[in-house]
């Protein structure tokens, strides 16, 4: 199966990478391989992250052959169609944009936001009850109290990638939801392939009002042996409640659930549509911010040419100026003449320019 899937993943690499140079009649270039089978590697990267337990070859079936190439088709369509969207008719350029954005976010909402529901979904839920030791009655709900907080189970000789809590419900009495519904702490320890002493893993949080919570991924070695859960009621700074729960069983590698979400769906909806219109290329920098740069440097270098020029003719104005008194001089001809009292007139009436100490702007 595994073969079946490379064979027409190579073919969807091979058919995005020479599709732009066919449609625009040139050579292949560099960036038609890194938007083909680079694109394509990267979604087999993706797919061996995903599937790493237990492996991407084990177990191989239609469903990840499906996941894979639906998922290449996306991401290798995405990008092509915003490379081939410049030979569209303008008036199409938009709606393809806003096509090609939505086929993105949904498929950012199926592939990455349901991992567990893809990693999961070739496990096969194993029911621990039988290898429960020390059951007194297989057919009655377990019980979770002070005196009974342990569960152990032995024999098991088999891998263990989660457990999940099958019919966990409170029995604590209370007057507030936080009374009835207990959050509880469950810690598991278990002995493995790499481990013949039973080592813990972190503290695993859940309550009966949430279903998510009721799952727990372990990262185990091999096959498992020996599986103990320990559990405690909540403890807090500044309240605690004990320990009063009962649940039907424990299951192993139990299959997460399809979690499509309409809401996360419209909001990388929304953010995709928010960067394609306003990145560097798009129209509200073209025709509005460009445009208003243009009119406002236009509008500066005037009113700066005329500023300087006022501030190079006229007096600073400054206090010693403005208070100089009229001193009178007598010139060789006898006759008593008032000097001027601005440092841009000459004694004879004509202007002397002053030179400007004005810097000029490069932004207004």
């Amino acid at each position: 199966m595994l073969i079946l899937t490379i064979l027409p993943s190579l073919a969807l690499a091979a058919l995005f990478t020479l599709l732009p140079a066919r449609i625009h009649h040139r050579r292949s270039v560099r960036a038609d391989l890194y938007a083909g089978a680079g694109v394509s590697a990267l979604v087999w990267l993706w797919a061996v992250c995903v599937w790493s337990k237990p492996g991407l070859s084990v177990g191989f079936d239609a469903f990840r052959l499906a996941a894979i190439l639906i998922m290449q088709a996306i991401a290798c369509g995405v990008v092509c169609g915003f490379r081939l969207r410049g030979t569209l008719p303008q008036k199409l350029r938009t709606p393809a944009a806003v096509g090609l954005l939505l086929a993105a976010s949904l498929g950012i909402e199926l592939f990455v936001g349901n991992l567990n529901w893809l990693a999961t979904h070739s496990y096969t839920p194993v029911d621990l009850r039988p290898y429960l030791v020390n059951d007194a009655d297989p057919a009655a709900p377990l019980t979770l109290n002070d005196e009974q907080t342990t569960l152990e189970f032995a024999g098991l000789d088999f891998a263990i990638y989660n457990l999940q809590l099958d019919g966990l419900t409170s029995l604590a009495d209370g007057d507030t939801p936080e009374q009835k519904n207990v959050l509880l702490t469950l810690n598991v320890a278990a002995t493995d392939e790499a481990s013949s002493v039973s080592r813990q893993s972190w503290n695993w949080e859940t309550a009966p009002a949430s279903a998510r919570s009721q799952t727990h991924s372990l990262d185990l070695s091999g096959k498992v042996s020996t599986l103990t859960l320990t559990a405690s009621g909540y403890t807090g700074e500044y309240r605690s409640y004990p320990l009063n729960a009962q649940l039907t069983t424990v299951y192993a590698n139990a299959r997460r659930p399809l979690d499509f979400s309409v809401l996360r769906f419209a909001v990388i909806f929304a953010l995709a549509l928010a960067a394609f219109a306003l990145r560097p290329a798009s129209a509200a920098w073209q025709d509005a911010y460009l445009t208003h740069e243009k009119n406002t440097a236009r509008q500066c270098w005037p009113w700066g040419w005329r500023s300087a020029r006022r501030r190079s003719w006229r007096p600073s104005g400054t206090a010693s100026t403005r208070a100089s008194p009229r001193a009178f001089i007598t010139p060789p001809t006898g006759r008593v003449r008032a000097a001027s009292t601005s440092p841009c007139t000459s004694t004879t009436g004509r202007p002397t320019p002053v030179p400007s100490t004005v810097r000029w702007r490069t932004v207004c």
